[in-house]
């Protein structure tokens, strides 16, 4: 059997070199963050939107 060469991207977050990635489309092309740098942006905007989620729901509860 041959081993199939793992393709090498780089992270456009953290600049390192890694085999272990996640390909983000854009308007331009493809891409490509590391999986720690993926997840943590993951991370991130799921958290953002629930806070968001929150302050609306606050402000129409004290409308009403």
């Amino acid at each position: 059997m041959t081993k199939k060469n793992k393709k090498t991207v780089t992270c456009i977050d953290c600049e390192e070199k890694t085999d272990n990635f996640y390909p983000v489309p854009n308007n331009r092309g493809t891409l490509y963050k590391c999986k720690e740098c993926y997840e943590l942006s993951l991370t991130r905007s799921c958290r953002n939107e629930y806070s968001y989620r929150d302050i609306h729901y606050i402000a129409n509860a004290i409308k009403n």
